[in-house]
């Protein structure tokens, strides 16, 4: 698990990724972050082509079948 700080500045709040997750994100200055609340908080991942669609498609059905994963699991 890493920790990132919030700080504050004079016209925004913000938090710095460190190199190594931008890195892994496949990300640099001026690209988009993509920030998808799901039901255990929120993912971060890359805007790549279609991954917006893919995982609201993933969360709708996630929703649709949530008390079959739960039978499942036990």
């Amino acid at each position: 698990m890493h920790q990132l700080k919030v700080t504050t500045g004079e016209t925004a709040t913000a938090t710095v990724l460190p190199e190594f997750m931008l890195a892994h994100l496949n990300l640099k200055e001026g690209d988009t972050l993509l920030v998808v609340p799901t039901p255990n908080g929120y993912l971060l991942t890359s805007n790549s082509d279609g991954v917006e669609e893919q995982l609201q498609l993933g969360l709708e059905f996630m929703n649709e079948y949530n008390e079959t994963f739960k039978d499942l699991a036990q």
